[in-house]
């Protein structure tokens, strides 16, 4: 597990993860949510959605490395399309 210290590191993270995640969609087809387990597959669908937080949860799940890997995949596809690359 990887520690972090600040919530700009949980950031910088989850950017250079999708990356590699969009990589390995189009050059090798695998799926863009790599996690297997329930629990973890979820927490990515609901920052790839941008769903909205429960109550006990803080508003923008900042902390929340696998939450941020999704949203993090979602902002670098819309600038894909923005751009042309897709």
């Amino acid at each position: 597990m990887q520690r972090f210290n600040s919530t700009q590191e949980v950031l910088d993270h989850a950017y250079a993860m999708a990356k590699g995640d969009i990589a390995r969609h189009y050059w090798l087809g695998h799926s863009l949510n790599p996690f297997s387990t329930d629990g973890a597959r979820r927490d990515w669908q609901k920052g790839f959605d941008n769903t909205p937080a429960y109550s006990w949860e803080s508003p923008d799940r900042e902390w929340n490395t696998i939450f941020q890997r999704g949203r993090a995949v979602a902002v670098l596809l819309e600038k894909l399309k923005k751009t042309g690359v897709l």
